[in-house]
């Protein structure tokens, strides 16, 4: 049976309700499972430290701790999804904060993948919690990476708009990969519809529950052989003022260099 046609609007609404069912499930889920690994982890932890690094079953041990901790990982996703996580935002330099990561982005990027860099030559202010946000930015580069497994470039941005007296900050996180088609496009954020590679299908589902438990917007367009951008939008700090940043140049890093 062919997929029904959505109007722009309808697809969004669509999209929305969808979210918030896969909110809803997801923080009760991440209740129980964490429960479970918690003893799972702990119970690991503790038979490893009284059979000791030479017991026989010392490997497996250390095999279910990793599991149980790679599975801890799922549940901060599913946290991130379901908008109750305990954050603690804090005026951020957006700049900043990129500039941080591309520190680390050499490292990140796969072979083939270059990073180029376009910030604004404002301080962009805004009330973030960074390791979140950090999270959120590298869910969405892992998805990028896995799009591009013959290489390409993914570009981050920076720009301030002001409406009236409303000022938004916005982050772009764009890639030169062969992009989707409407169908994936329009339910980009659903768990598993967009899952690349390696990638967990909850990645892209979980920084868009980061991004808006901060108050903020994630949106996706991509069109086939044209590219993937991600958006991300916040309101302004009310403290940020137009102050002139560190100078930034427009720039590239190659994974390994």
């Amino acid at each position: 049976m062919p997929r029904p046609a959505w109007s722009g609007s309808e697809a969004r609404t669509r999209e929305a309700r969808a979210l918030d069912a896969v909110a809803r499930l997801s923080g009760g889920v991440a209740r129980d499972l964490n429960e479970f690994l918690t003893v799972i982890v702990g119970q690991a932890e503790r038979a490893l430290a009284l059979v000791g690094p030479d017991h026989p079953a010392a490997a497996a041990l250390a095999e279910l701790q990793t599991a149980g901790l790679a599975a801890a990982q799922v549940t901060g996703d599913l946290l991130a999804i379901s908008r109750r996580q305990v954050l603690e935002p804090a005026p951020v330099d957006l700049n900043s904060l990129v500039r941080n990561l591309v520190r680390t982005m050499p490292a990140t990027l796969p072979a083939g993948v270059h990073a180029r860099f376009d910030l604004a030559p404002e301080t962009l202010t805004v009330d973030l919690d960074s390791p979140q946000v950090t999270r959120a930015i590298l869910h969405i580069v892992g998805y990028l990476c896995d799009a591009m497994p013959t290489g390409g470039a993914i570009t981050f941005a920076t720009r301030v708009t002001e409406i009236g007296r409303v000022r938004t900050v916005r982050l772009t996180i764009a890639d030169s990969g062969p992009g989707v088609g409407e169908e994936v496009r329009d339910r980009m954020f659903e768990p598993f519809v967009a899952a690349t590679g390696r990638r967990r299908g909850l990645a892209l589902t979980a920084a868009h529950g980061i991004v808006t438990q901060m108050g903020g917007a994630l949106t996706a367009d991509s069109v086939p052989r044209g590219g993937t951008v991600f958006t991300m939008a916040w309101p302004a700090s009310r403290g940020m003022t137009t102050r002139p940043a560190a100078p930034v140049i427009a720039h590239s890093h190659a994974a390994g260099t």
